[in-house]
């Protein structure tokens, strides 16, 4: 067990420690600041992917006033308390179930009715549980005697664990509720409730109907991943059958990299409904193999499976609506923000994002996003009018100059930054390596200076980011594998993805 799991065990239940007052800070936080949750405590029983998932959605939406974690891995306990998911841990069930309201059974499918039945005697007759296996029928019958909801979330990934829990991973996707005749009604109204909230789009399924669904869709495209994988490995040439590897190959056998004891256990689970769906796959696959001598009549059955693939609905999950930014040349003074805020206020243009970009010793760069064209249009005249020089931007990246650029030589201009694309782009790099430096330095990151476990290392800190987009990741690397070993806090890195690393100027007093 790391040494982080066992310095927290010695005094259960773990709780996550809250903020140390000032004394100075005398007046109390607005009741208002925060939204007024929609249920008590909730309890994530299982602290992995999808249970961590739904707890940062809980803490980042304020749609819980607790959220405790219930696993058997110390260690997963430790990394979701260090990560905000959960507000206290514990190992085991007990009597402090009956502080629940809602608890939602986030296990490997296998332990679902296992784990339900451990809980059980502790819970009030009114708390609600759900679930989010992927395996329904068997469960709704188990758990009947329960104030049980059945649920899905139709969203994963092949990399497992809370330490990749996302709460974007539930934005938008599908999540199936599997309700009864004898579900409450309540019940439903609550969970159905809270998936919303969640920010995923619940529907109601009938149990049976759902695992012969999710059989077809789910079940079966791993176990062709596992067959497409194993015929590879199995061939003498496996070797040069790796290195041709491309996208389609990668695409289809994506899911194969999942958990083995997981996906064991959903498709075990599910056999009879995954033996159907085998049969009408194979039976697909001889008739395929029979048109490779018909190719007029292949080629109709290609062109009704590209109108098929093309017309499944696309989930864009934790997508930033599209903005209209501004970067702003901003000298180095006090109080330049306050003035272009005011600036833009007077001009009833109201502001979505902030971004300090840059600060150098002659100035800066600020990016400024509004939710509509009008507003671009009135904030960059606002600004230019109060002296800054502003580029803008509408979504689809052209450049906006509606608004005449600021008299040369006009003294509250910026100097020495340019403020354009390209300016934006070398800071924002600028800024990405400094910060994965920063990371890599807390991390601890072994073997930093391999290209293949820096990347990796970087890749979960890197999607949490607002660099994602914008940002190449093997750029950040490649400029990461050439800083320098020695003294490297000492040292920055200045110049965009063209740039090189300097040393920084100490001032001493």
């Amino acid at each position: 067990m790391p040494s982080s799991a066992r310095s927290c065990r010695a005094s259960w239940p773990w709780r996550r420690p809250s903020a140390r007052r000032s004394e100075e800070r005398v007046v109390p936080p607005d009741p208002g600041a925060r939204p007024p949750p929609i249920v008590g405590t909730v309890v994530l029983a299982g602290v992995g992917l999808i249970g961590g998932s739904i707890g940062l959605g809980l803490q980042g939406r304020f749609l819980a006033r607790r959220v405790i974690g219930l696993d058997a891995d110390a260690a997963a306990l430790d990394a979701a308390l260090g990560m905000g998911v959960i507000d206290e841990a514990r190992l085991e069930a007990g009597p402090w179930l009956a502080e629940a309201d809602v608890v939602v059974l986030a296990t490997p499918v296998r332990s679902l009715e296992r784990l339900a039945e451990e809980i059980a005697p502790h819970l009030r007759s009114d708390a609600i549980v759900t679930d989010v296996g992927s395996v329904k029928a068997p469960l709704v019958t188990a758990l009947s005697h329960l104030r049980y909801v059945g649920g899905h979330p139709m969203a994963g990934s092949e990399r497992g664990g809370v330490l990749h829990a996302d709460a974007a991973l539930l934005e938008n996707a599908v999540w199936v509720l599997t309700p009864t005749l004898a579900t409450d009604a309540e019940a439903l109204r609550v969970v159905s409730g809270l998936v919303e909230a969640l920010g995923a789009r619940p529907i109601q399924v009938d149990p049976t109907l759902h695992d012969r669904l999710v059989a077809t869709v789910s079940h079966l495209p791993y176990l062709a991943a596992l067959a497409l994988t194993r015929a590879v490995g199995l061939d003498d040439e496996r070797d040069l059958l790796a290195l041709l590897a491309a996208g389609g190959f990668r695409d289809l056998t994506r899911v194969a990299s999942g958990s083995p004891r997981m996906s064991r256990d959903m498709v075990v689970a599910n056999r009879e409904a995954v033996r159907a769906a085998l049969e009408v796959f194979v039976a697909q696959l001889h008739d395929v193999a029979a048109l490779l001598d018909d190719p007029e009549a292949l080629l109709d059955v290609a062109e009704g499976s590209k109108r098929q693939r093309d017309a499944l609905p696309i989930v864009r999950r934790s997508l930033l609506p599209a903005r209209h930014e501004v970067v702003i040349a901003v000298p180095d003074r006090p109080g330049e923000l306050m003035r272009i805020t005011r600036a833009l206020g007077e001009a009833d243009v109201n502001i979505k994002d902030i971004e300090v970009l840059a600060i150098r010793e002659a100035g800066g760069a600020v990016r400024l996003a509004f939710a509509e064209h009008p507003d671009l249009v009135r904030g960059i005249a606002a600004l230019r009018a109060a002296g800054y020089e502003a580029r803008g931007r509408t979504p689809n990246g052209a450049g906006d100059t509606s608004a005449e650029p600021p008299a040369a030589g006009d003294p509250r201009s910026a100097r020495g930054s340019g403020g354009g694309g390209d300016t934006h782009r070398s800071a924002l790099f600028d800024l990405a390596v400094e910060r994965a430096a920063t990371y890599v330095d807390r991390a601890r990151v072994p073997d930093a200076h391999d290209r293949g476990a820096l990347h990796r290392a970087l890749e979960v800190w890197y999607l949490k980011t607002r660099f994602a987009p914008r940002v190449p990741l093997d750029g950040v690397a490649e400029a990461l594998m050439t800083r320098p070993a020695d003294d490297s806090a000492s040292w920055r890195w200045h110049g965009g993805p063209d740039g090189r690393w300097t040393k920084r100027h100490v001032r001493r007093t």
